[in-house]
């Protein structure tokens, strides 16, 4: 059994749940501040806008994962599923590109609720 070094931290694990309470507050908040003005714009706004910017969001979520998997199609793996095979860099890049991607769908979702 190893000793316990007299000098290092020992923060328990439930006072380490309180001490980022205020993180998670603050990342409510600043969602709360982006998401209902966007949510409010897709109600009023106008469905060619809407279109257009969820268009944009999908090409640049599609350029995005072409660029992530690049490496993969030079080495000639076509058909592999998920990030497994990438590195750590274009592996943020592959999932950010599903992010993107997926705020399409959403936009394009809701288009089609409107109509």
């Amino acid at each position: 059994m190893r000793k316990r070094d007299p000098n290092a931290w020992f923060i328990p694990p439930d006072m380490l749940a309180l001490m980022g309470l205020p993180f998670v507050l603050v990342f409510v908040g600043a969602l709360y501040e982006t998401v209902f003005p966007v949510i409010y714009w897709l109600h009023w706004g106008k469905v060619l806008e809407i279109y257009l910017v969820a268009l944009g969001f999908g090409v640049i979520g599609a350029v995005l994962l072409y660029f992530a998997r690049l490496s993969l199609y030079r080495a000639g793996k076509f058909w592999t599923v998920g990030p497994k095979h990438l590195d750590r860099v274009r592996r943020r890049l592959y999932w950010l590109a599903y992010i993107f991607v997926g705020v399409s769908v959403l936009m394009f979702l809701a288009l089609k609720s409107r109509l």
